[in-house]
């Protein structure tokens, strides 16, 4: 069973998803959490160092910069979802720590969505159950600041941007299923526990 959770930065995305994993690996299942685009990856790494490169030397490109972005994160992804393809059993849980879902809404907030990108994300496998995790606006911005700041793509008008996409993804997908994480953790956990029974034993 492959499980994504997704949502913007500030959520509680990361807590939900360990107690989710630790949960799942007490019922004996074997555990692998994925977390694709990892900020300390080969890839990640070698990616930023040029685009830190490409902004000293364009820096008036940064939109062309995201196109580019896009592109190279939408195939890296794709690649990701082979292995992952791979992976997957019947005594196997896969977790996934965002998915091509939360590049393909980064990549429209930031106007770098394309044909090609497109295509790729619909290529990347769909996770049986995606649980969107979402926060009240003023909690999210709260709880950036207290571990130091958003980033550069976490301005809170594209954070906004990002959870109306979110709620509508949420909406509009029958394997996604919103799931409220405002200060009720144990709620929140509860929740998804509810949900993967629900659909792991349907």
């Amino acid at each position: 069973m492959i499980i994504a959770f997704v949502g913007i930065d500030g959520t509680g995305k990361t807590t939900l998803l360990s107690r989710f994993a630790e949960y799942v690996e007490k019922k004996g299942k074997s555990v692998h959490v994925i977390k694709a685009l990892r900020p300390n990856s080969t890839f990640m790494k070698n990616y930023n160092m040029i685009r830190k490169e490409f902004l000293i030397q364009h820096p008036d490109k940064n939109h062309q910069l995201n196109i580019i972005g896009s592109y190279i994160m939408s195939f890296d992804l794709l690649q990701i979802s082979e292995v992952i393809k791979g992976l997957d059993s019947p005594d196997t849980v896969i977790i996934l720590d965002r998915w091509a879902i939360c590049q393909q809404l980064y990549a429209k907030i930031w106007m770098a969505q394309n044909d090609f990108t497109n295509i790729s994300y619909d290529m990347c496998l769909e996770p049986d159950i995606t649980f969107v995790i979402d926060s009240d606006m003023n909690l999210i911005l709260e709880r950036l600041e207290n571990r130091g700041g958003a980033n550069e793509f976490e301005n809170t008008l594209s954070l906004r941007r990002l959870k109306k996409l979110y709620l509508k993804y949420a909406d509009e997908h029958k394997k996604a299923v919103l799931i409220e994480n405002n200060n009720e953790l144990c709620k929140a956990y509860r929740n998804i526990i509810r949900e993967y029974k629900k659909r792991n034993e349907g």
